[in-house]
């Protein structure tokens, strides 16, 4: 893309005020039209236009710091609105390729604290615990964020496999392992502490691979006895020795189904 350039002061021989010229080359003030121009590195009558790469979309207003949506605002509301004390930019759109950033996503740069204006150039703070950032949005890049961590502590992205586990204790013991796919469309419970404790007493589980779900089946499924655990000759059985006992007792009655 080339650069604009606006005439902020008249000279002899120049357009009107306020003109703005696009060259192709500002070395030799080629324009567009072929015909060599003016000299556009003269910043005492020529200066660059910075044109807008962003769309401010939400903002903290200072109702109680709720965020709203001003995406389908126009510019000039939007800017009375900011310049309300209490208010802030929370979301904005870089035009160029169309990402968008929120306050609090993290990037490159560390964590987005806030947004500021410099004329038509959006500049942001991010920060990290060895980072530090102030300056224009077009650096910036958002790290992925994982749709949900698995029991076993693995991230799960858009397009992962995970496994899904389904326990079911009562009437009797049951047990099904699903391969699933992560989908952005869908709102994973797994992200909120809670919600993911609530599932865990309902016997639903995520793990990465096979291997942990089967894992969390040994650790669940009722397999032992009193005899298993505790014999006169013998004593006390050995954790090991449990752990061969449950994994021999459901390898036969799978062999059994």
């Amino acid at each position: 893309m080339s650069k604009k350039y606006k005439l902020i002061k008249t000279y002899p021989g120049s357009p009107r005020l306020g003109v703005i010229e696009e060259p192709i080359d500002v070395k030799c003030h080629m324009m567009s039209n072929g015909h060599y121009g003016y000299d556009f590195e003269n910043k005492e009558f020529w200066e660059e236009v910075i044109e807008k790469d962003y769309k401010i979309l939400v903002i903290q207003t200072n109702v109680h710091g709720r965020l709203s949506d001003f995406s389908k605002d126009s510019e000039e509301f939007i800017d009375s609105i900011l310049r309300c004390e209490g208010t802030s930019i929370h979301s904005v759109k870089r035009l160029s390729d169309g990402k968008v950033f929120n306050v609090g996503d993290k990037t490159n740069k560390g964590f987005i604290k806030g947004f500021m204006r410099y004329n038509d150039v959006l500049h942001c703070t991010c920060k990290d615990q060895s980072l530090f950032y102030n300056g224009n949005i077009n650096k910036l890049n958002i790290i992925k964020k994982p749709l949900f961590t698995t029991e076993d502590g693995v991230d799960i992205f858009e397009g992962d496999k995970y496994y899904a586990l389904a326990l079911t204790f009562k009437p009797v013991f049951r047990e099904a392992i699903y391969n699933e796919i992560g989908r952005s469309n869908i709102s994973y419970d797994y992200n909120d502490p809670e919600k993911r404790k609530v599932l865990n007493n309902n016997g639903r589980y995520y793990f990465s691979t096979v291997e942990k779900a089967e894992e969390c089946i040994l650790v669940n499924k009722p397999c032992l006895c009193l005899n298993d655990i505790y014999t006169k000759e013998n004593g006390i059985t050995p954790l090991h020795k449990l752990i061969e006992i449950v994994k021999k007792k459901i390898n036969e009655k799978t062999k059994c189904t």
